[in-house]
């Protein structure tokens, strides 16, 4: 009896190829490994981010336990983000030809001009304790 024969307990035709069964895996000489390193690595990012929600909720929860409870009502409040300013800026005037004569009519230069700009505000709610 040859080791395959003794391996499939003495029944000759398991053993031959095209059945599809354990006897025909066992049989094959092209075995291969079949471990896959992305199963792994999916295996342990799901792990890893099964851990870190976890912690996210221990840690939630921690907080939530220690932030005392306010009581009162909200108001509309306007809260001035930034307040209005003048700003300066100097603008070129090009120059201006006569068409006859050439000559130059006035420009040239740079001009100074001062401008608004105006707060910006915001409408926020605020909390009024009681």
């Amino acid at each position: 009896m040859s080791l395959p024969e003794s391996l499939l307990g003495g029944m000759p035709n398991l053993g031959q190829r095209g059945y599809g069964n354990l006897a025909d895996y066992l049989l094959t000489e092209r075995r291969r490994d079949r471990h896959d390193p992305y199963a792994d690595a999916y295996r342990d990012v799901g792990i890893a981010n099964a851990v870190v929600n976890l912690m996210g909720v221990i840690l939630n929860s921690a907080q939530a336990a220690q932030q005392p409870v306010m009581s009162g009502r909200y108001e509309t409040q306007k809260v001035v983000v930034r307040e209005a300013h003048y700003e300066q800026e100097q603008v070129w005037i090009p120059p201006l030809y006569d068409s006859y004569t050439g000559r130059q009519l006035g420009g040239g230069y740079y001009e100074t001009r001062t401008q608004l700009v105006p707060e910006v505000a915001e409408y926020r709610q605020v909390l009024i304790p009681e």
